[in-house]
C-alpha cells in the first residue's frame, strides 16, 4: 500500500479521535466552570473551588491542565461553533492572543 494512502486513510481517523478529545475538552472546561460557580455562590472559600482543588478532587489530571481547560471553556465556549472544523487546541493556542479571535477565522479558512 503507498504511503500516501495509508497517509490519507489513517488522517480520517486522527481526526476522528481529534475530535473526541477537542468535545471532551469542551466539556470538562464546562463542568469545571459550573462547579466553580456553584461554590463561588455558595460563598464558598476560594480555595475550595481553584484548579488545584479541582486536581485533587478528579485526579490524574495537573492542576494547569484543569486551568487550561477551564479558561479555553471561559473565553471561547460560547462562541467555538463560530469556528467550524478547529479543534479544542487551535482555541488553546489562542487564549492568550489579544487577536484570537482573527487568528481563529484565519485558521477556519
Amino acid at each position: 500500500m503507498d504511503a500516501t494512502v495509508i497517509d490519507q486513510t489513517s488522517e480520517q481517523f486522527l481526526g476522528q479521535w481529534r475530535r473526541l478529545v477537542s468535545t471532551t475538552n469542551w466539556d470538562k472546561g464546562r463542568i469545571i466552570g459550573a462547579w466553580r460557580e456553584v461554590l463561588a455562590a455558595s460563598e464558598a472559600p476560594a480555595v475550595e473551588y481553584s484548579d488545584e482543588a479541582w486536581s485533587r478532587r478528579v485526579g490524574n489530571v495537573t492542576p494547569q491542565h484543569v486551568g487550561r481547560l477551564r479558561r479555553v471553556y471561559e473565553r471561547f465556549g460560547a462562541v467555538q461553533d463560530d469556528y467550524a472544523g478547529l479543534f479544542w487546541s487551535h482555541f488553546q493556542a489562542a487564549i492568550d492572543w489579544h487577536d484570537a479571535e482573527m487568528w481563529l477565522e484565519g485558521a477556519v479558512q
